[in-house]
């Protein structure tokens, strides 16, 4: 399959998802730079600082920006991971509900969270089980999913919540890290599942610990038709 690599030239966070989608899965990657990159992309990976991602957002009412080409990438029903700042930029642009908001108790939070897969039927977690626990680590200030309560009713009902924090570290609401959108292509995480992909590339703080590997992973047995599991059948 194919990934686009949405970031800021440069950064650790174009290098560290480039490193593991192409180095490590061994996967076609590119670090978009131009809309093209995002239109040939089967999976489209959003991530960076809070005014990077911003600055993405502001572009989206121009034709042939990255900001624009992530909102007709989705349209299309293609898939889209907002990571971190990338998730609140995807609730920005209206791919997602809620927002992101600064985290309490307030300040920088970075560390490894524990957190429980929701729902399977999806392209994001096709090789978990209901139930499972993932690892992975919260590095921002501003990783507290809102929204109204009719529309985390909604999320609640249509099953559109991934993952759920087991002791909540920023108030989020209804302990949500991952959520996803109706039609269940675009998906917005909190935490960081590039940092957790192979124990011997993980920094030092997070040893030993695979859970992005699951993710990544599902996403790429989703894209090359594999096996799908029905809902039934992944609860335990």
């Amino acid at each position: 399959m194919k990934w686009a690599v949405v970031a800021p030239p440069g950064s650790s966070w174009e290098s560290d998802l480039v490193a593991v989608l192409r180095d490590l899965l061994e996967h076609d990657v590119v670090a978009a730079t131009s809309a093209a990159d995002v239109e040939t992309a089967d999976c489209v990976v959003l991530s960076g600082d809070d005014s990077w991602c911003d600055a993405v957002v502001a572009q989206a009412v121009a034709a042939e920006t990255l900001g624009r080409a992530l909102v007709e990438h989705a349209g299309r029903d293609r898939l889209l991971l907002g990571i971190g700042a990338g998730f609140g930029a995807a609730c920005a642009l209206g791919l997602l509900p809620g927002r992101l908001v600064p985290d309490e108790p307030s300040g920088f939070l970075g560390r490894m969270v524990s957190l429980r897969v929701e729902g399977v039927a999806n392209p994001w977690a096709e090789r978990a089980v209901v139930g499972d626990t993932w690892q992975m680590p919260v590095r921002s200030a501003a990783a507290r999913f809102v929204a109204e309560d009719r529309v985390l009713d909604r999320l609640e009902r249509d099953g559109l919540i991934l993952l759920r924090y087991l002791r909540n570290p920023v108030g989020a609401a209804r302990d949500i890290a991952g959520v996803m959108s109706p039609t269940g292509n675009v998906l917005g995480l909190a935490v960081h599942p590039e940092n957790v992909v192979d124990a011997s590339l993980v920094e030092a703080e997070w040893p030993g610990l695979e859970s992005g590997r699951v993710l990544f992973e599902s996403i790429a047995d989703w894209v090359d038709g594999g096996v799908r599991r029905g809902s039934v059948e992944s609860q335990r």
